[in-house]
C-alpha cells in the first residue's frame, strides 16, 4: 500500500491509538470473529485510505467465509510486525499525550467541558488501556468507579419514588443482579456463547433504555457486532427475558413519576395539551438523561469531598482515577447521607505496561 498516514495529524493518531488499543485487548495469535461494523468502528472503512491502512497494518484475515443471516464473520489474528511498526511511528514509547494535557496531568488541574450532565477531558477519550499506562507512568495508580452504577442508581431512584407513595419496590431480579452481577454476567455469558464484557454493556443499556434488536438503526445492534446470532441468544435467555420485565416495572414507577412532574410544570395549560403529556412515552434518550442526572447528583459529592482532601485526580464519568488512595468508605457514607443512594465503589490499581 502506498499511502502513508500524517502521523501529526492529530485526527490520525486519534484513530490509530482507537485501532491499536482494541488490537491490544481483543486479538491475539489466535484467530476471532470480527464483524465488520466492528472493524469500521475501530479501524475505518475499507473505503478509506486510514481504515484500509489499519486494517492491513494490524490485522491478517485467516478465514473469510462469513454469513451475514447466520451472524458468522470473517477471523483475523493480530499482525504483530505491523503492530510494532504502528507504535513506533506514533512515538508510543516514549509520550502520547499532547504538551497541554501534559501540563494538566503534572499539575493534576484537568480543564472539563460539561456536555449531557458529564464532564469531558480529552483524556477520556483516549482508549483506555493507552491512557491508563500515561496516567501510571505519572503516579495516577489508583482507579475508582461507582459500582453497577446505572442499576443501583435508577433501581435506588425508583424505590424512592414508590416509597413516597407509601408502596415498597422490590424486584427480584434486579436484586439478583445487583448481588451477584459477576456469576449473572459469566452464566449469560456461558448461555449465549459471548464475553462477559459484551454482557455487562448490554445489561447497562437495557437499564437506559437500550433494545435488544435486530434493527442497524439500535445501539446495542452495533455495540454487539451486528452478530444477529448473539442477539438472538440473549433475548432468548431466561435470567435476560426476567431482567427486562423487573426493568419495565421499574421504570413504570418512574415514568409515573415524570408525568407528574411535567403536569406540574403545565398546571397553566388547557386540559388537551396535559393530555397529550400523559400519553407521552420514555424514550431511550430520556431514559440515558435521567441516570446522567443521577449520576451528576452522585458523583458532584464525590468530586467536593475530593477537592476539599486535596486529592489530585481525573474525572472519568462515574469513576476516577487519582494520584493517592481514596477514604471509600468516607465517600460512601457522604453520598448516602447527602443524596439518599447507598453506592459501592470498586477500586483497583493500574501500573505501567511500556
Amino acid at each position: 500500500m502506498s499511502y502513508k498516514p500524517n502521523f501529526n495529524d492529530p485526527r490520525v493518531r486519534r484513530k490509530c491509538l482507537t485501532a491499536l488499543a482494541f488490537v491490544e485487548q481483543y486479538i491475539f495469535k489466535q484467530a476471532k470473529p470480527i464483524a465488520q461494523s466492528q472493524i469500521h468502528k475501530h479501524f475505518g472503512r475499507s473505503n478509506d485510505k486510514l481504515g484500509a491502512y489499519l486494517k492491513s497494518q494490524l490485522l491478517i484475515c485467516t478465514d473469510s467465509h462469513w454469513n451475514m443471516h447466520s451472524g458468522k464473520c470473517k477471523k483475523y489474528i493480530r499482525n504483530y510486525l505491523g503492530y510494532n511498526e504502528l507504535q513506533n511511528h506514533l512515538g508510543l514509547r516514549s509520550s502520547i499525550v499532547s504538551p497541554e494535557l501534559e501540563q494538566q496531568l503534572t499539575t493534576g488541574e484537568f480543564e472539563y467541558t460539561e456536555r449531557s450532565d458529564r464532564l469531558f477531558n480529552p483524556l477520556q477519550m483516549v482508549p483506555t488501556i493507552i491512557r491508563n499506562n500515561a496516567l501510571a507512568a505519572r503516579g495516577y495508580c489508583h482507579d475508582y468507579d461507582i459500582d453497577n452504577a446505572a442499576a443501583t442508581l435508577l433501581y435506588q431512584h425508583a424505590q424512592i419514588i414508590a416509597k413516597e407513595d407509601k408502596k415498597w419496590l422490590v424486584l427480584p431480579h434486579i436484586e439478583k443482579y445487583l448481588t451477584d452481577k459477576q456469576q449473572i454476567r459469566l452464566g449469560i455469558a456461558t448461555r449465549c456463547g459471548c464475553d462477559t464484557k459484551q454482557v455487562k454493556k448490554t445489561l447497562a443499556g437495557l437499564f437506559q433504555g437500550a433494545y435488544l434488536s435486530h434493527s442497524n438503526k439500535t445501539w446495542l445492534f452495533h455495540e454487539l457486532g451486528a452478530n444477529h446470532n448473539l442477539i438472538k441468544q440473549l433475548k432468548a435467555d431466561p435470567f435476560v427475558i426476567e431482567l427486562k420485565k423487573d426493568i419495565k416495572e421499574m421504570w413504570c414507577v418512574i415514568h409515573k413519576q415524570i408525568k407528574e412532574d411535567r403536569l406540574a410544570r403545565s398546571r397553566s395549560c388547557s386540559e388537551e395539551i396535559k393530555q397529550e403529556i400523559l400519553k407521552q412515552k420514555l424514550t431511550g434518550r430520556d431514559k440515558t438523561a435521567l441516570y446522567r442526572q443521577l449520576e451528576k447528583e452522585v458523583m458532584g459529592v464525590i468530586w467536593k469531598e475530593l477537592k476539599r482532601a486535596n486529592i489530585a485526580h481525573l474525572k472519568i464519568h462515574d469513576g476516577w482515577t487519582s494520584k493517592e488512595i481514596c477514604d471509600v468508605k468516607h465517600l460512601v457514607d457522604q453520598v448516602r447521607n447527602k443524596t439518599g443512594y447507598q453506592v459501592r465503589i470498586n477500586w483497583a490499581i493500574i501500573s505501567q505496561q511500556y
